[in-house]
């Protein structure tokens, strides 16, 4: 968890400091639901209390009808933490937009470069 950590730290730090402004700023992709969603709880777990975070959580296997409300709610989530197979499905469907990414991580990518040469 020291990793991942880190990056979840940074990012936090980068978004009260003001570096990383706006709806959908951050994009952490993870190769499976259950590292996405270890990922969310945990960013979740340090930024408790913090108003202006935002997490929204987009994997496969839950349903996608509630997580395009949940991208629709105000306030937008400025923190996605997904996999590639969902994200793509959202932004196929005109409701996921990338273009305000600040931030992103690719968490465990060797795994996940892996996975594509299968």
């Amino acid at each position: 968890m020291g990793k991942t950590a880190i990056f979840i730290f940074t990012l936090i730090n980068r978004i009260l400091k003001g570096e990383i402004k706006g709806d959908l700023s951050c994009l952490i992709l993870c190769h499976t639901r259950e590292l996405a969603y270890q990922i969310s709880k945990e960013f979740s777990r340090f930024s408790k209390g913090l108003s202006n975070m935002n997490i929204c959580l987009l994997i496969g296997g839950d349903p996608e009808k509630n997580q395009i409300k949940e991208l629709k709610e105000k306030p937008s989530p400025n923190v996605i933490i997904g996999c590639p197979g969902r994200i793509l499905s959202l932004i196929k469907k005109n409701v996921l937009n990338l273009n305000n990414i600040q931030a992103f991580v690719i968490d465990e990518c060797d795994k996940m470069l892996n996975a594509l040469g299968k």
